[in-house]
């Protein structure tokens, strides 16, 4: 079976190490580093989410082919380096807020299912808005000058996002794997 996401790993440890620095800086009144703090630590964690989403897309997908190809070696390794590796950003429509241009890389007939269950499911077409949404605003930080950029999102605003987003890549496996949708 795929592993579903660990929602104890770098993301969090960052969102506690900021969280702390930033009580730290509120308790001894260093206003100036606290307002440096809340300025730069947005983009770090978004950065931060935002890579690790990818990361976690990329196993989950990685485990989809083996289980899909039943352990091919050659397949997975085709697939590995073909589709998955430098590929994330092109299987996502990053304005959308929906998955649509991902799940048609399924397949027209499994596009339709899953689009079926996201209807049935809010918390889950709230968790694909949140993932896409993250990925979008990571690509304008990087892509619009890093330095300059201006991140309207809170520290909390983007771990709120990334929490949301788990969501998506804890279903995810279901949904590629669902067969029961298959008729």
């Amino acid at each position: 079976m795929i592993e579903e996401p660990s929602t104890q790993g770098p993301v969090e440890s960052i969102m506690r190490d900021v969280s702390a620095i930033e009580d730290f800086f509120r308790e001894r009144q260093e206003i100036s580093f606290l307002s440096v703090m809340e300025a730069t630590a947005p983009k770090v964690l978004l950065l931060a989410a935002a890579s690790y989403l990818e990361y976690l897309t990329q196993r989950i997908l990685l485990e989809y082919f083996k289980l899909a190809t039943n352990g091919n070696e050659h397949a997975i390794e085709f697939v590995k380096n073909k589709a998955i590796e430098r590929q994330y950003h092109s299987y996502f429509d990053w304005t959308s807020r929906n998955a649509n241009k991902f799940f048609g890389l399924f397949g027209q007939k499994r596009k339709a299912q899953i689009l079926r269950q996201i209807a049935e499911d809010d918390k889950l077409a709230s968790a694909i808005s949140s993932y896409l949404e993250l990925g979008g605003l990571r690509n304008q930080l990087v892509h619009r000058n890093y330095g300059a950029f201006v991140l309207d999102k809170t520290v909390q605003d983007i771990f709120h996002l990334y929490e949301s987003a788990l969501y998506f890549l804890h279903r995810l496996p279901s949904l590629l794997l669902d067969e029961a949708h298959d008729s």
